[in-house]
């Protein structure tokens, strides 16, 4: 749970649900063969109209997405996407070799979700070798294709409850913004997971002192203890004598 990642397929999991009154789920990849050929997970749409009324990218889906996130750090090179597009073909054949789920091309997308748009990726377009357009704030439609590819950019989306999932991909003062804001949103657990698979957000919140009853104070102590994320501060505290 450590790695960004990981945490990253974790929060789209056990959030998309949630954020998005169980309108969209995410799930992990199944198995297919060769590593190269397993992205992160598939987005599924689970209640058409509900995810209509969604903010973007959620309004954007019509059937599944394959999706492979980038967090700070990782390569938005060509190779990327490249793969994320190379995944989204294998998974397009388990589909046809399905006869449940609808053939259109169109059903299943590519998602990348990115910090932000990279800058060969706009150079391209500039180019004319591809087309770039913005469908939505920090979603980005990347073209000619017979299947929907998003790049969506973290740092551009706006502060929505239901794209929490995907604002933890930001980066720099994008990412503080968004620290500041979901601090009054989530659980201390909840916070404690952050802080722990992304290590720069602990500098990013602010110090206070607060005022806690005894219950107030257990309250916290038990949703902490209860999480994988609390188990292993306590084990670090202990192994400091703290």
């Amino acid at each position: 749970m450590g790695q960004p990642d990981q945490y990253l397929k974790h929060l789209l999991e056990h959030e998309s649900p949630l954020v998005t009154g169980h309108a969209v789920e995410f799930v992990r990849a199944p198995e297919i063969k060769t590593s190269e050929l397993r992205p992160d997970g598939i987005v599924r749409v689970l209640d058409r109209l509900r995810a209509k009324k969604l903010p973007a990218p959620w309004c954007l889906l019509r059937e599944e997405a394959v999706a492979d996130g980038k967090m700070r750090g990782d390569h938005t090179h060509p190779l990327a996407l490249q793969r994320c597009l190379f995944r989204r073909e294998a998974r397009q054949a388990q589909r046809l070799d399905d006869p449940r789920v609808s053939a259109r091309p169109e059903a299943c997308a590519a998602w990348v979700v990115a910090p932000h748009v990279p800058r060969w990726l706009r150079a391209w377009a500039k180019r004319g070798w591809i087309t770039l357009t913005r469908v939505a704030p920090g979603c980005w439609s990347i073209g000619p294709s017979m299947y929907p590819v998003l790049w969506i950019a973290a740092n551009e989306l706006p502060l929505d409850e239901a794209l929490i999932p995907f604002l933890v991909v930001r980066t720099g003062a994008k990412l503080k913004e968004f620290v500041g804001w979901v601090l009054d949103k989530r659980e201390p657990a909840w916070l404690a997971q952050m802080v722990y698979a992304l290590p720069e957000v602990a500098a990013m919140i602010p110090p206070f002192e607060p005022d806690l009853s005894p219950e107030e104070q257990q309250r916290v102590l038990k949703a902490l203890r209860k999480s994988f994320i609390g188990r292993e501060f306590m084990k670090k505290g202990r192994a400091r004598g703290l």
